[in-house]
């Protein structure tokens, strides 16, 4: 188990093998969260976020259509009984 730390650049060079964190937003891993509960979307944004995470979340399905098409997502989380399809 890792043992807790406040330093950024420590945390990145032991677990990533960094010295610093990247500068650019485009290297971390980009998850869409689709799903209804706006409490849902906004703690796992938050947690994500604090994790380095790029996170894009849509509510409803204008939101979901408004996606383009080829976005780069590396992750999805989807709601399984999405409100307004089910």
């Amino acid at each position: 188990m890792h043992a807790q730390t406040n330093n950024t650049a420590e945390m990145w060079g032991s677990e990533l093998g960094w010295a610093q964190p990247p500068a650019n937003d485009d290297v971390y891993p980009r998850i869409l969260v689709v799903d209804d509960d706006p409490l849902f979307c906004k703690l796992f944004a938050r947690h994500a976020k604090d994790h380095h995470f790029n996170v894009k979340t849509c509510q409803s399905v204008a939101e979901v259509m408004s996606v383009p098409r080829h976005s780069d997502y590396d992750v999805a989380v989807l709601d399984y009984a999405f409100g307004e399809l089910t």
